[in-house]
């Protein structure tokens, strides 16, 4: 019996090996609003994984944290994902400012734009080390723009700045690879 039960230890430890000899592991994913970010993870608990990085929307620079709560572990594992992030306020690239015209605003109206953001993610994970997962849910995103209106018609024409506050909730997801090492 005892040969029998630590033959069991050995293989579960086996089959488990890397995932539970070390907490420690990176993470990149790319999705909406959150762009691509990279990420140092920490699996705090079997079922918890907390992570906490930098990334970059196309616009500019950024943070998130967030966690990942996984119920069980095995090949295909369903778990939710909770993150928030915030993307700090910069001069708009030429592309978007473009983008913006052809929606029929001025040039430029959209001179500096950042976000906050939290979202709420329900998301499967495939194998244990490395893992590929994909998620989707909910994102509140708090948008801040300055917005530059010139005003050609006063006598000596003047821009008129206004800072504008948008508050979206929208559907949202990422998918990424997430490594222990």
């Amino acid at each position: 019996e005892l040969a029998t039960a630590a033959a069991l230890v050995l293989l579960s430890t086996a089959a488990h090996g890397q995932q539970e000899s070390t907490p420690y592991g990176i993470m990149a994913d790319i999705g909406v609003p959150d762009g691509a970010v990279t990420s140092f993870a920490y699996r705090a608990h079997r079922v918890v994984t907390a992570h906490a990085g930098i990334g970059h929307n196309s616009n500019g620079l950024g943070i998130r944290t967030g966690v990942q709560l996984l119920p069980f572990e095995s090949a295909v594992a369903p778990y939710l994902g909770l993150a928030t992030g915030y993307y700090f306020r910069t001069a708009t690239p030429d592309w978007l400012k473009e983008t913006a015209k052809d929606a029929g605003l001025d040039d430029k109206t959209l001179e500096r734009v950042g976000y906050a953001f939290a979202d709420a993610h329900l998301g499967l994970r495939f194998g244990r080390t490395p893992a590929f997962f994909v998620q989707a849910g909910l994102s509140f995103i708090h948008a801040t723009a300055d917005i530059i209106k010139p005003k050609p018609t006063i006598i000596p024409p003047v821009d008129l700045y206004r800072e504008t506050t948008v508050n979206i909730w929208a559907r949202s997801g990422q998918a990424g690879l997430l490594y222990y090492f």
